[in-house]
């Protein structure tokens, strides 16, 4: 892509960590597929349950990642430059699991699947290490939830959540290994 303004593509995917592993060829690759948005203070980017097209490197501003929920809402992020959001999308364009708007005005690199899937059907080999990267970080979310569910059904701080108040240990043992099926693609039934 055309650099844009002072937005120079490779010179922002160099600082960021999923793309470490690739040469300079294969980030000037991948910065070939970028374009730049911009998003004025209080843009939303997405909503829970939008489908997920495309991935976003933030060169400078700040964006919010919340969960709303009724008159809730909870913050569960702050993106700053050099982070990522919405990678996921890379493998899959699925639906997103949270909102995102930027906290102030906020310029970002947009990653399409399509154009990376294109890439990546050409036997491309940035798009396969990065790839390799994303799945990864795949991994260490799946057992980073591992871990959180097994530590919430051995110290019971799952009794205090309301679903489950009142809830026998042994109960909640049992919603919590099928949380884990479903995770795994076993059992749907909670």
């Amino acid at each position: 892509m055309e650099e844009t303004g002072a937005v120079r593509p490779a010179r922002v995917l160099e600082q960021v960590e999923i793309f470490s592993s690739l040469s300079p060829d294969e980030i000037d690759d991948i910065a070939q597929i970028c374009a730049v948005d911009q998003f004025p203070a209080g843009t939303w980017l997405f909503h829970a349950g939008d489908r997920g097209a495309c991935a976003w490197i933030v060169v400078s501003g700040a964006i919010e990642v919340v969960i709303e929920g009724g008159t809730r809402t909870e913050q569960l992020a702050v993106l700053g430059p050099h982070a990522v959001l919405g990678e996921l999308s890379l493998i899959e364009p699925d639906l997103r699991t949270a909102s995102a708007r930027a906290l102030e005005d906020t310029v970002a690199l947009r990653l399409d699947y399509e154009r990376f899937t294109q890439l990546r059907d050409m036997m491309n080999a940035a798009s396969h290490k990065l790839m390799r990267e994303l799945s990864r970080i795949v991994c260490l979310r799946i057992r980073d939830v591992n871990d959180r569910i097994e530590a919430l059904s051995d110290s019971g701080v799952a009794a205090s959540d309301p679903q489950h108040s009142g809830q026998p240990a042994e109960e909640r043992r049992s919603t919590l290994t099928n949380l884990l099926k479903r995770l795994w693609g076993g059992s749907k039934t909670a």
